[in-house]
């Protein structure tokens, strides 16, 4: 019997299958759910890719264009580094590295230390406010569905699930 190429087939780890599960159901899960390839990863990565860029388009409204110009840059780019991604550990390493810098350019901004010897963990390195900072705000229907999923989590066991 032969081995499976470890570059090119592997067994899902638990925490992929249940975000996959929770971010589009039992088909998708069932899909990758024990073990995948390179064509099943890469499929999946750009389904979570092309999600990303719906959120980030329909979510972040108030911001300044050189922030949605960034944040572009980087979700236009990932799809052809992903396809051209020639095994599993290439296409993890480049997913990782999108969810990186997207996730910091999201925050603030994405630091670029190149020339820089060693950076380490201390707040002064960190903080990504320099040219724009979070800030969430809700409206009113917002804060009535906060108030429903709590009532609907406190009283689940007793009436059921609701609709």
């Amino acid at each position: 019997m032969k081995t499976k190429d470890i570059t090119t087939y592997r067994k899902t780890d638990f925490t992929l299958s249940s975000t996959i599960e929770r971010l589009y159901g039992k088909k998708d899960y069932r899909k990758i759910k024990s073990h995948h390839n390179l064509i099943k990863a890469r499929n999946t990565y750009l389904k979570i890719t092309k999600s990303i860029r719906f959120a980030v388009n329909e979510t972040i409204t108030i911001t300044d264009n050189s922030h949605i110009n960034e944040l572009q840059f980087l979700m236009n780019d990932i799809d052809d580094l992903l396809n051209s991604a020639r095994n599993i550990d290439e296409l993890d390493q480049r997913m990782i590295s999108f969810q990186t810098e997207l996730m910091l350019a999201i925050i603030g901004f994405c630091p670029s230390r190149m020339n820089m010897d060693s950076i380490i963990n201390k707040k002064d390195y960190w903080k990504l406010d320099l040219y724009r900072q979070i800030a969430f705000t809700q409206n009113d229907e917002q804060k009535k569905n906060i108030i429903f999923r709590a009532v609907k989590g406190k009283y689940a066991s007793k009436f059921g699930t609701w609709p």
